[in-house]
């Protein structure tokens, strides 16, 4: 069986040293690095399991480093475990409050706890079974057009690369299978028969259930505008997360709708 590998980042020598015993001898792969630039390099390189991420280092502090590993799409599903000596209740809560925000998956305090440190890592690992189990299951990708043409094609190349499709026609038919369904992007037609697509995408990023969501603008209109980045424009000002335009390769939709649904899981972790 495989070892679960832990990080620990950490410029205290006694501290990684002292830990990386305490956890060997419960039969982890441990790993340590004594700064925030090296610590990034090894957890990209290696894919631990779990970080250790001490608060206060010389150079970028623990905080950064955090919010750093959480918004590369890389290593971002990687849990971080944030530790620091403050002293004080009054700053450990704030601490505790500013790793959240830089959306740590768990707080300690130092001089850390064999019981706590173990109980952690074991609800982390768990809470990771779970989470693996559930991201089985296919991505969804609802698409927007009334072009049936335009539909059959996406479908096709979606269905064979893995996702699961839902289509609407309308405007209306759209918004309510977002909603129903919330699939992981939406590609989205600017031409529909009962609203535009700029303001599909509009009422979708500003409605709370479903501005999670990620939305390609997909259209033919600059073939039909004299200044072809005006449709751009439209679709940024309300909000689309991506823009391409009529007629999309293959490999630019799988590609698009790929790094769409990776941003948005980083993004989106909980903290």
């Amino acid at each position: 069986m495989t070892k679960v590998k832990i990080l620990i980042i950490d410029d205290d020598y006694d501290f990684r040293e002292t830990t990386k015993i305490m956890l060997e001898s419960e039969n982890y792969d441990v790993l340590t690095a004594s700064d925030g630039d090296k610590g990034l390099t090894l957890a990209r390189k290696e894919k631990p399991n779990i970080i250790l991420l001490d608060v206060m280092m010389p150079g970028y502090d623990g905080y950064y480093i955090c919010r750093q590993i959480k918004d590369d799409p890389v290593i971002c599903d990687i849990p971080v475990i944030m530790v620091t000596c403050l002293g004080q209740a009054s700053e450990t809560s704030y601490s505790k409050m500013i790793a959240k925000y830089h959306k740590a998956d768990g707080y300690l305090d130092k001089p850390v706890n064999k019981d706590a440190l173990h109980n952690m890592i074991s609800g982390i690992l768990n809470s990771n079974v779970e989470k693996t189990r559930s991201s089985h299951r296919k991505k969804r990708v609802l698409i927007i057009d009334d072009d049936t043409d335009v539909l059959s094609s996406l479908e096709l190349v979606l269905q064979r690369s893995g996702y699961e499709i839902y289509i609407a026609e309308s405007a209306i038919e759209g918004i309510k299978l977002a909603k129903a369904f919330h699939p992981d992007a939406i590609i989205l037609d600017v031409m529909l028969p009962d609203k535009d697509g700029y303001t599909v995408c509009y009422e979708l990023k500003k409605d709370n259930d479903t501005h999670k969501i990620p939305v390609l603008i997909l259209t033919a209109l600059p073939e039909k505008l004299s200044d072809p980045g005006y449709a751009q424009n439209i679709a940024q000002d309300h909000l689309a997360d991506d823009y391409a335009s009529k007629p999309i390769t293959p490999k630019e939709l799988l590609s698009k709708v790929k790094r769409l649904i990776e941003k948005n899981s980083c993004l989106n972790r909980e903290p």
